[in-house]
């Protein structure tokens, strides 16, 4: 037995099941994600600590000292 819900990323129906099927925002399934440092496209399948922006800590790196260089700027 779960709860219908629908995930909040991708629109699509899902049962939520298990102790925390209330506060489930997400399917199950996994999401392809565009990094938003490289642009290419990365598979997550779990939003247990949010929606990722980034591929790697290299790319997530690389977009804070470009973000702190437009600061100063």
């Amino acid at each position: 037995m779960g709860i219908t819900k629908i995930c909040e990323y991708c629109g699509k129906e899902f049962i939520a099941t298990g102790r925390n099927a209330k506060r489930m925002k997400y399917c199950p399934e996994g999401h392809e994600i565009i990094c938003e440092g490289c642009g290419k496209p990365f598979f997550v399948q779990s939003f247990s600590s949010g929606i990722p922006r980034y591929c790697s800590k290299d790319c997530r790196n690389k977009a804070r000292i470009d973000h702190a260089r437009e600061t100063i700027k």
